[in-house]
């Protein structure tokens, strides 16, 4: 369970290392992406609207899960972030799911 919870704030994580990485490598992107914000990571800038950067994130999120943006180079970093975090999300989800069914079947069994 605590390994659950690690891989979950390495997801996390890693979204803030990409978001963060758009922004100072491809600030225009970042831009027309709606200025998503990390989890934890929020650029030191006035004028960056929480709601509309935490509303970016979650459309990115979804979006990202399966979608590769063309704009990231195949061998660059964004590219190599957006793989990690895809393995993590998946893995801390997929984790989830088995802890309950574990406890589903617990609890019927018990």
């Amino acid at each position: 369970m605590i390994a659950l919870v690690a891989v979950k704030f390495r997801s996390f994580k890693l979204w803030d290392e990409l978001t963060e990485l758009i922004y100072t490598q491809h600030r225009t992107q970042w831009d027309t992406l709606g200025q998503p914000l990390g989890y934890f990571w929020r650029p030191d800038e006035k004028g960056i609207s929480t709601f509309g950067g935490m509303t970016a994130r979650r459309k990115l999120t979804s979006a990202w899960l399966s979608e590769t943006p063309e704009w990231m180079a195949e061998d660059g970093p964004e590219r190599v972030k957006l793989t990690a975090w895809r393995v993590t999300f998946w893995t801390s989800w997929g984790g989830i799911a088995l802890v309950g069914a574990g406890l589903f079947v617990w609890q019927m069994v018990g």
